[in-house]
């Protein structure tokens, strides 16, 4: 039985036994542990079959018990778990008697209030990214549950809990964020509220994974998908046996996944069709929180008006923030490299390889990084590659800059594929395929000869030629991973020899 069905009106007693029950006491802490542990199928068989003790106990529960009295957190956690049994009698056994005992209080102006904290806590939360304040802000949102029920507990309570977790998540503790949400999940399933409980199970699954609990995120995987397929929502529910393999089969700290249509496809269930736009999207194991973000932003736009060191100074503030992140040190590496500190771009570049490897252009740079650490190229090498890779410059010009670098280091392989590209989108393939080729005898990067196969197989018009060059793209270690999800794909569509 799923959780959602025995919360639906009329629906068939659960087959599951309860543990027998020797008094009061012991109920309220087995219904507890059920609510705590999220054991909702033992929580509908408690109710079910105690209906009458429950109902004759409920009175005397109001009262906690004497030794978490002076416990604020064990206080919150008991009345929230007395909130749930009434609202389940309430909801699903249209029963209110345990809700009157519990509160009798009207929440309309409870409502006001809260919905009012609720949008300033958002607007510091989402707007301005100012975690710290929105915290007791929602903190205080949770004291109006205190004695209320009715329409704005079931609506704002889920909501407040949420936040909380948001707010914890991004500013780096996904423990106490994973409490929070897994309240507001149970709050959503006890009302039968799919959406939301799919939003919040969506969610606890993103900080499982970046916690690292793989076994928990696969989880929350399944439930979605569970829940997707008996609503006959067949594309969502695919989708998520998707995210629920990958993170129960050591999920890479990287990998490419195809988007054809709505449907996620993983590389080596690739379909033959027609038709559908196809993306190929990079899925890291972990989301970057949104303050990293916000500093990542932050130091371009700083770079960008180049003040360097201050760029710098704030990239550091996004590793503090994220320490899974390889954008700013990817950031970091680009900056001092412009800067001619070699070895310490040389170090940033190592890293994004240990936390993302191929990230971005990232090997490209730590190769040419190297190059510049030993004396092997000057640094007009460096700037030339960066005006190179700027789109605000007319191509034409872009494709001499690679010439010129081309003739002045004849083994700066990634120059030749720089030119290729740039060739290609200028239409003029065979000397792309030119380009291409001189690069290859002079590459001595995975990451670039698989982009240079890959390439020279998309300009093949011989398709045993494509079959083979791509065949070679993938069969290169530690190639680009983009480059080899694209040749997978060719070969995917190719009719069979």
């Amino acid at each position: 039985m799923g959780f959602f069905d025995f919360l639906k009106k009329g629906a068939a007693t659960n087959t599951k036994q309860a543990a027998p029950v020797v008094n009061n006491d012991e109920l309220r802490e087995l219904l507890f542990e059920c609510i705590d542990r999220n054991h909702l199928v033992e929580f509908e068989t408690l109710c079910l079959e105690n209906d009458a003790e429950i109902r004759r106990a409920f009175s005397d529960w109001k009262r906690a018990p004497e030794e978490i009295q002076t416990d604020k957190d064990q206080l919150k956690k008991y009345a929230y778990c007395l909130m749930v049994v009434a609202s389940y009698f309430q909801k699903q056994r249209n029963n209110g008697e345990l809700m009157t005992m519990l509160t009798g209080i009207d929440d309309s102006e409870y409502s006001r209030q809260w919905q009012e904290m609720l949008g300033q806590a958002k607007g510091l939360m989402q707007q301005q990214l100012k975690f710290d304040e929105a915290i007791p802000l929602l903190e205080k949102c949770l004291e109006l549950t205190s004695g209320v029920s009715g329409a704005g507990v079931d609506k704002f309570l889920p909501l407040t809990l949420g936040f909380l977790g948001e707010c914890y998540f991004h500013k780096g503790d996904p423990a106490k964020a994973a409490e929070y949400v897994d309240r507001a999940l149970q709050t959503t399933t006890m009302q039968g509220d799919y959406d939301a409980s799919v939003a919040y199970l969506s969610n606890l699954f993103e900080i499982y994974r970046y916690k690292g609990d793989s076994a928990k995120a696969a989880e929350c995987a399944k439930a979605i998908a569970d829940k997707a397929y008996r609503r006959s929502e067949l594309v969502t529910s695919s989708n998520w046996r998707h995210q629920f393999r990958a993170v129960s089969n050591n999920e890479p700290l990287h990998r490419i996944v195809l988007r054809i249509g709505d449907e996620l496809f993983e590389l080596d269930e690739i379909p033959h069709f027609s038709g559908e736009k196809v993306e190929f999207i990079l899925v890291r194991n972990r989301m970057e929180l949104v303050l990293c973000s916000q500093k990542c932003h932050e130091a371009r736009e700083l770079a960008q008006s180049g003040n360097y060191e201050k760029s710098l100074e704030v990239l550091v503030e996004a590793v503090e923030r994220d320490k899974f992140s390889p954008q700013p040190y990817y950031l970091s590496g680009a900056i001092k490299l412009a800067g001619r500190r070699y070895a310490d771009a040389v170090a940033d570049l190592e890293k994004v390889e240990e936390l993302c490897p191929g990230f971005e252009t990232s090997r490209s740079d730590l190769w040419l990084a190297k190059q510049l650490q030993t004396g092997t190229m000057e640094h007009d090498a460096c700037m030339a590659v960066f005006e190179a890779n700027n789109e605000n410059i007319p191509v034409e010009q872009r494709i001499k800059v690679c010439e010129d670098l081309t003739a002045k280091y004849p083994n700066f392989a990634e120059a030749f594929w720089r030119m290729g590209r740039m060739l290609m989108e200028s239409n003029r393939p065979s000397e792309a395929v030119e380009a291409f080729k001189k690069g290859m005898t002079v590459a001595d990067d995975t990451d670039l000869k698989s982009r240079l196969l890959r390439d020279l197989g998309s300009l093949s018009v011989d398709d045993a030629e494509k079959r083979r060059l791509s065949k070679e793209a993938i069969a290169v270690p530690n190639g680009n991973v983009l480059a080899q999800a694209m040749c997978i794909y060719m070969l995917s569509q190719m009719d069979d020899e």
